[in-house]
């Protein structure tokens, strides 16, 4: 079985062939995924900010489109941090879903800044981190869980790490499949991930 690392570095292997709208458009698809979980957070804890979040998500899509938005990504990234949970004030896995959801906003923010494909590496490490979390709550309900090699083979198995791993390559297969994403294509791109497929 491939382990985690080698299908990150065969991800980001395959997202340097591809244009900036490519990356930008998989990178965006990553963040609509885990929108979610920081929304029903949010709507808990009566803490946060989604609409922030979805205003990144939806800046990445209209530059994808070739629409141009003015605004001051610096700024944007630091408002960002302040409305990420903190994890030791809020515990749980919906807490941990939330944190992952902003920070994975934050990577794209910082890829629609620089380019720099190591920030979608981070998207991809702290997602891949998010699924093993939500594995291990599956698996076991105790957070002092004392994780043995044993336990980690069980985690990196488990459908919901390995899912999202396939879930990754299918992005990557769909933005990679055409040079130009028209309307169209991001309409059905957008709907695929709101669907769960």
């Amino acid at each position: 079985m491939e382990t985690q690392f080698y299908k990150k570095d065969r991800l980001l292997s395959k997202l340097t062939t591809l244009s900036y709208e490519q990356r930008l458009a998989f990178s965006t698809l990553i963040a609509e995924c885990f929108w979610d979980g920081y929304t029903d957070f949010s709507s808990q804890q009566n803490w946060g900010k989604p609409s922030l979040l979805r205003k990144a998500i939806d800046i990445a899509w209209a530059t994808i489109a070739g629409n141009e938005v003015a605004v001051d990504l610096d700024s944007f990234t630091e408002r960002l941090v302040e409305v990420t949970p903190d994890t030791e004030k809020f515990k749980g896995i919906d807490a941990q879903k939330a944190y992952s959801a902003a920070a994975i906003v934050s990577y794209l923010v910082y890829f629609l800044k620089t380019r720099d494909t190591q920030y979608i590496g981070h998207q991809i490490q702290v997602a891949y981190e998010a699924a093993e979390s939500l594995a291990a709550s599956v698996l076991w309900d105790n957070d002092t869980l004392l994780i043995t090699p044993e336990i980690e083979a069980q985690i990196r198995e488990h459908p919901i790490v390995q899912n999202a791993l396939i879930q990754f390559e299918c992005y990557l297969e769909q933005v990679g499949s055409s040079d130009l994403l028209d309307s169209d294509q991001l309409a059905i791109l957008k709907q695929q991930v709101s669907s769960g497929h």
